[in-house]
Order: structure tokens, then sequence, then C-alpha cells
């Protein structure tokens, strides 16, 4: 894959937490905690470092009510 152990990791969790933020069912902490991480915001600085928006934002632009986009 040409990624180290600690970067495939994130890669991982972060397409978890996509798929869970467009499912609309769970909150950004409960994502967080599922995905790894200690608090919300260690994550809601991880996920917008690494996706380029905040998790509340790519949820809202990628939930499943918005025209049968909300897989990724």
């Amino acid at each position: 894959m040409g990624l180290g152990p600690i970067e495939y990791l994130l890669q991982w969790r972060m397409a978890l937490a996509k798929d869970e933020l467009c499912s609309g069912l769970k909150s950004v902490l409960e994502i967080a905690y599922a995905v790894g991480f200690q608090s919300s915001s260690a994550f809601s600085s991880a996920f917008a470092r690494d996706v380029g928006c905040p998790p509340t934002q790519f949820a809202r632009r990628h939930s499943m009510g918005q025209s049968g986009s909300g897989r990724i």
C-alpha cells in the first residue's frame, strides 16, 4: 500500500468515521470514541486535517438524505 502502520491506521479510522457520519446515527463524540480517539476535539482536529473540513460539516454535506449520495 505504500503507507506506514500509523498512517494506515489513521486512514482506516477516518474511513470508518466517514461512514458513521454519513449514516447520521451517532454523535461526533460517539464516533470519536468508536474509532479510537480519547476526545471529540482530538478527533475533530485529526478529521479536519485529513479530510479538509470538520466532521459536522462533512456530515451535513454527505448525509443519507441528500439525494442518495451518502456513501463515499
